[in-house]
């Protein structure tokens, strides 16, 4: 990872932080530190991807709608390999890839 992606990223790990503490005292707060966290992992992502900084906010959320259009939700089982095993974090669970591609046949 570039070390601009990485300053980002390091940024997002600090707001949310600041998020989670802030969370049970003052909400408003806890609230706009999780947004940073997420609107900093969107300019690690762009620049990763891309090599470019986006010069506004409204053009850091096209630019990442842009990118992120075609990638499945993180917690969707068509985003695993067939074989591969992992957390969901929504519900802690594994998933299987081969369990995941049975489910997306099956659904489909």
């Amino acid at each position: 990872m570039t070390s601009e992606a990485g300053r980002f990223l390091a940024k997002a790990r600090q707001c949310l932080a600041d998020a989670v503490l802030y969370q049970p005292l003052v909400s408003r707060i806890a609230g706009r530190e999780a947004y940073l966290a997420a609107f900093h992992a969107a300019e690690a992502l762009l620049y990763k991807r891309t090599g470019k900084l986006a010069k506004t906010h409204r053009g850091l959320r096209a630019q990442f709608a842009r990118i992120a259009k075609d990638e499945p939700p993180p917690h969707h089982p068509s985003a695993y390999a067939a074989g591969s095993a992992v957390r969901n974090p929504l519900t802690h669970r594994r998933y299987n890839g081969d369990l995941a591609a049975r489910h997306t046949e099956r659904s489909q």
